[in-house]
């Protein structure tokens, strides 16, 4: 039924009927008051992350010729807004765009088409907004993603004093870790465990708006590899960072002085 609601917010609809819920039952319908509550009204608990579908839910394609605009902005943290997709797929022609704001006139992230998944993307306040649209040419199974702006969400310090690899990643699994030190002002690193020699690192740099600033391939090795940015060329700001390993991709945000 959550999710029902949700659809409800989603389509910016002016209401929703319900039936036979009245207060004589109300421990009988508990869980539909407290639904009304969380999804229709200013409520003091404000989540800090929560999971978004298409319009066809977790277990259903969405439709043709759908078009709707979301906008993400938990008004209780100022921290950034960080929206991870865990799957994603869409028909040919259908397409998702994603802004750095609170509305189209945000600057352009990306645009989203077929299996080609936007990954982690990261806001550089805390609002991002989606916009989806269809045609009739045929639907998919659409996206599922989970926003995040919880005060845990900062990149964890490892005992080297920094937001690397720890030494206790690196094993059978790929590890990604984070820029370091952030914010920088010469140059910037970041360490990428890797269970075996060959695999190649696809690394871009985007600015604020989403322009490309510089992209590189870097061969790895087994074990950790600490990557050097140099950033002379730089000027002072937010940066996106993309890195891709085989099939495993990371957007991290970093900041120039």
């Amino acid at each position: 039924m959550g999710r029902r609601f949700d659809l409800i917010n989603h389509r910016n609809l002016d209401g929703v009927a319900i039936f036979q819920l009245n207060y004589d039952g109300l421990d009988q319908n508990e869980n539909y008051w407290s639904l009304l509550r969380d999804k229709f009204f200013d409520f003091d608990n404000i989540p800090c992350n929560d999971i978004i579908y298409d319009m066809g839910g977790p277990i259903h394609d969405y439709h043709n010729n759908e078009e709707y605009i979301f906008t993400i902005q938990p008004s209780e943290s100022s921290l950034p807004l960080t929206l991870t997709f865990q799957s994603f797929s869409l028909g040919t022609g259908d397409f998702l765009k994603i802004y750095n704001g609170i509305n189209t006139s945000s600057p352009l992230i990306g645009t989203f088409l077929g299996s080609n998944s936007p990954g982690t993307t990261m806001a550089t306040g805390n609002s991002l907004t989606l916009h989806f649209k269809s045609n009739s040419n045929g639907t998919g199974a659409g996206f599922k993603a989970t926003w995040n702006n919880c005060s845990n969400i900062n990149n964890p310090i490892d005992d080297r004093g920094h937001d690397g690899v720890d030494s206790k990643d690196i094993g059978n699994n790929l590890v990604i870790g984070f820029p370091f030190p952030q914010p920088f002002s010469a140059s910037f690193q970041m360490d990428i465990s890797c269970p075996e020699n060959g695999s190649e690192a696809t690394i871009a740099l985007f600015n604020s708006i989403g322009q490309p600033v510089f992209s590189r391939t870097d061969m790895l090795s087994e074990g950790r590899n600490t990557l050097t940015f140099p950033s002379d060329n730089l000027s002072p700001g937010m940066y996106f960072l993309n890195v891709k390993v085989g099939d495993v991709k990371k957007t991290m945000k970093v900041m120039k002085l």
